[in-house]
């Protein structure tokens, strides 16, 4: 059987490609195929896939090449060319040589086409020059990588530096919404207006309600162009919301040794022009993390939009309640039942609540005005404030200095207190930005009163245009998800819970749940009597002359 050379071309900066990386190492690989008169594969190409961090290796064409000879789907004896063992990898040397000689004890025979030298296990056997040479080629690729790293690390800290210091443009690369222009000041950021209305409609469409498939689809329906793709994606909806971009900041960004992107420094903020303001951004975020939490966000084939999705659960066992669509007719309709029920699972509650008449108990209920009164005083903030984790970074800190100088001494012990105490005051700094979030998140909350207005707005509207309307329903549907925590179906009654603040550090001030609703026989006759003893006193109050009724005494008088 012919042996088969596969070539591996590969290059970093997707820039390459408009130049002359991608012909060269193609070209070189068929002369030496056409030389040795085997057969080329040239469908190894990782295109702008850096090999410093090993990406190559891990999700390139590379992994796949090294899977297929790993499985003996690549013939013993066959052909790897590269242009040069860097082509490979730029990784350290104790990383890369385990798997490149690996590789060729597999059978590969490995020829680097710039020095024509072929790597194969006979050769290396009989001869371990070639080892050496490899070494000195790997080892001269990873530090080139490293300290182009550095250098460019340096550079990114010396701009980002100039950037919060006057606000100067350190990249090109900018939010889709905006643009890098250039004028006789120098460059400057500004706004693509036309973008920028649609950024304040993806927010605004979230306050209300809509979920990322529901924007995503309003706008491919209205035909908005996307900015980076054919047609909007949900996921690109979720991006925009979360990207503080939005309010105007930049956060630096860097690839650690282990390859993962991290944030360096605080973000620069008014470093862009912002699309919304900081309330905004902040009411839009609440509202995605309500539709998570709740469950209430992701598609549904029902169009009338149910209000409760994602609040209701089983009195019971605690499971979700499974909207259950039986389709129209006598023995159709539309229901709540309990998930763990359904699946077999133990629970006694086998109850099928009828959906619309749970969403008319619960919304009569929190239009009565009734929840306002169920929620306990918000409790005295426990825990540090923001100003005694301050004031526990600044002991931190001087507690570290003291030990410089035993550190400088090489002694171990204070070495490891050094980089304890380092990593009490990064905690402690994470803390603090915590406190803030929740604050800014807080501050952004509806208060009750504006809730209940918003409530009732969109009752009034639903009364006129239909309870059919679906942008509507959404908007109701997200109120309620601001004001209840949890609706609970059981056996016979229906209970909710208010959803309670927030106050210092995110923690939630306790609430208790109100009864709405109770079937129950016993409940029923107790009801009965209660109302039976009411009307009896009234018409025993009503049978007494009025002469004979008890006189109120003023409250200075004396007996």
């Amino acid at each position: 059987m012919q042996p088969i050379a596969y070539s591996y071309i590969r290059f970093s900066r997707p820039e390459q490609l408009r130049g002359d990386s991608l012909r060269r190492q193609l070209k070189n690989a068929r002369e030496w195929a056409e030389k040795r008169g085997v057969v080329l594969d040239d469908s190894l190409r990782d295109l702008g896939i850096s090999a410093y961090r090993g990406q190559n290796r891990t999700e390139g064409a590379l992994s796949r090449f090294m899977a297929l000879v790993d499985s003996g789907r690549v013939a013993k004896g066959s052909y790897l060319l590269v242009e040069s063992l860097d082509r490979l990898s730029r990784e350290a040397v104790i990383d890369v040589l385990p798997r490149f000689l690996a590789l060729i004890k597999s059978g590969i025979v490995v020829v680097t086409l710039l020095d024509g030298q072929e790597y194969s296990a006979k050769r290396l056997t009989e001869d371990t020059s070639p080892l050496f040479i490899s070494l000195v080629i790997m080892t001269r690729a990873h530090e080139e990588s490293r300290t182009k790293a550095k250098r460019l690390s340096e550079a990114w800290t010396n701009k980002r530096a100039q950037a919060v210091a006057t606000k100067a443009v350190v990249t090109s690369r900018v939010p889709a919404w905006l643009k890098v222009v250039t004028d006789k000041d120098g460059k400057r950021i500004v706004p693509i207006p036309e973008r920028v209305e649609i950024i304040r409609r993806i927010f605004a469409r979230t306050i209300a309600g809509q979920g990322k498939y529901a924007v995503c689809r309003d706008l491919n329906q209205d035909e908005i162009p996307a900015f980076r793709a054919k047609k909007w994606q949900p996921s690109y909806i979720s991006k925009v919301l979360s990207n503080r971009a939005a309010v105007g900041e930049m956060q630096a960004w860097s690839f650690g040794e282990d390859g993962k992107r991290r944030p360096v420094g605080d973000a620069i903020s008014d470093y862009y022009p912002a699309a919304v303001d900081e309330l905004t951004w902040q009411r839009a975020n609440s509202a995605r993390e309500r539709r998570n939490d709740g469950g209430g966000g992701g598609r549904h084939g029902d169009t009338r939009v149910p209000i409760l999705r994602g609040l209701v659960r089983c009195k019971v066992c605690g499971a979700r309640m499974l909207h259950v669509n039986k389709g129209p007719g006598p023995k159709g309709g539309r229901y709540l039942s309990c998930s763990d029920r359904r699946r077999g699972l133990e629970c006694l509650n086998d109850r099928n609540w009828d959906l619309e008449a749970v969403e008319e108990i619960v919304l009569k209920r929190i239009g009565s005005g009734d929840l306002a009164k169920v929620s306990e005083p918000d409790p005295v903030p426990e825990g540090p404030t923001e100003q005694d984790l301050e004031a526990q970074i600044a002991r931190e800190t001087a507690a570290r200095k003291n030990l410089l100088d035993l550190v400088e001494e090489e002694d171990e012990e204070a070495k490891a207190r050094y980089r304890q105490r380092g990593e009490r005051i990064k905690e402690l700094r994470k803390q603090i930005s915590e406190l803030r979030r929740h604050d800014r998140r807080s501050a952004s909350e509806p208060t009750w009163d504006q809730r209940r207005a918003a409530f009732a707005a969109i009752m009034a509207a639903l009364d006129e245009a239909g309870e059919e309307s679906r942008e509507l329903r959404t908007r109701l549907a997200a109120e309620v998800r601001g004001i209840v925590e949890v609706v609970h179906l059981g056996l016979h009654a229906i209970t909710m819970t208010r959803r309670a603040p927030k106050v210092l550090g995110g923690r939630t001030a306790p609430s208790r749940s109100v009864e709405v609703f109770n079937d129950h026989p016993d409940h029923i006759r107790e009801m009965e009597l209660h109302a039976q003893a009411v009307a009896e006193r009234q018409a025993t109050e009503s049978a007494i002359p009025e002469r004979w009724k008890a006189k109120s005494l003023p409250r200075n008088s004396r007996s």
